[in-house]
């Protein structure tokens, strides 16, 4: 969970998944996620926001559109090869 002066700003419920940075876009308004599987195995993960959002999109390391992402309420499934790396962009609402 990643917190900021109390308020839960997201939550990821697979302890295996690190968060490696988030920082604002260098392009708009989006908040830029880089989430890491550093295990050898398949690994899945919910990632529950704390904001309300109006889209989610994967990037590449360049944070160029990869594709749209289905959110359901606030929360994002996502699923990491071995060693994955996953940017994602995050618009609030």
């Amino acid at each position: 969970m990643v917190t900021l002066s109390g308020w839960r700003l997201l939550e990821l419920d697979n302890p295996r998944i690190l968060l490696s940075a988030l920082k604002k876009s260098e392009w708009g308004e989006e908040l830029v996620l880089r989430l890491y599987n550093p295990t050898p195995r398949q690994e899945s993960c919910t990632l529950t926001l704390g904001i309300d959002v109006s889209r989610v999109r994967k990037l590449s390391l360049l944070e160029e559109e990869e594709e749209i992402l289905p959110l359901a309420g606030k929360t994002i499934s996502l699923e990491f090869g071995p060693w994955e790396i996953k940017t994602l962009g995050i618009l609030p609402a």
